[in-house]
């Protein structure tokens, strides 16, 4: 039994939450072919509607999905280009830390379009 993951926010950073729910869903050994399954009633009602809205094929197929949202969420590589443009340690944040955040934003960035890695 896979324990819930948690739900998708409206305004919440959508790549960082697909990270999130792929580790998630690794961890706990389900086939990809299943994460639609888990994850689709667990997005918030703007992605709900996306997600309704695909054809039946595509939305049984995970890569399609996240292709699908991360296009209508507007997350491309100019989406981390600016994130690295403002891109400050946070308060309290140790240097490790902000490191891992700007690697993570620079892997991101420098990724294929498909971002996914």
């Amino acid at each position: 039994m896979v324990p819930k993951f948690r739900k998708l926010e409206l305004g919440e950073d959508v790549e960082s939450y697909f990270c999130a729910f792929e580790a998630h869903m690794d961890d706990y050994s389900v086939r990809k072919q299943w994460w639609t399954k888990h994850l689709a009633p667990i997005l918030n009602p703007d992605a709900s509607a996306v997600y309704t809205a695909m054809e039946s094929e595509e939305r049984r197929n995970y890569d399609k999905l996240k292709e699908t949202l991360l296009d209508h969420y507007s997350v491309d590589k100019s989406t981390y280009r600016l994130k690295l443009d403002q891109f400050k340690r946070l308060s309290g944040e140790t240097w490790l830390i902000c490191a891992k955040r700007c690697k993570g934003l620079v892997r991101r960035w420098a990724a294929p379009r498909r971002l996914a890695w």
